[in-house]
């Protein structure tokens, strides 16, 4: 997983700052200043995607499997979605686990 950088350059540079009233000394500080990216924040949002999305594959595997059943109920074939109901389920959890830990 590739790391974030918790800081990143202020958009606009010296040119911005003196335009907006700094003296040319503050200017330069202005522009080299970081802005703080909120990692916490980033990561509580992906978590719930990741729930979001997750309940909505399980859900429609679930749904599916359970459509597929009851028209085959006389005896017939029918579907069992284990990919999305799995894979759903597992991204949930990990949702959670972010979530948690964010």
């Amino acid at each position: 997983m590739a790391s974030l950088s918790t800081t990143t350059p202020k958009l606009g540079g010296m040119q911005e700052a003196t335009r907006n009233g700094f003296g040319q000394a503050s200017a330069a500080q202005h522009a080299a200043s970081p802005v703080a990216i909120d990692l916490k924040a980033i990561r509580r949002t992906v978590a719930l995607k990741q729930i979001g999305v997750g309940l909505v594959l399980f859900a429609v595997g679930a749904g599916v499997t359970a459509l597929s059943y009851s028209a085959a109920s006389d005896g017939g074939t029918y579907l069992v979605m284990f990919g999305p109901i799995i894979g759903g389920g597992w991204m949930f959890l990990k949702g959670i686990w972010g979530l948690l830990s964010a």
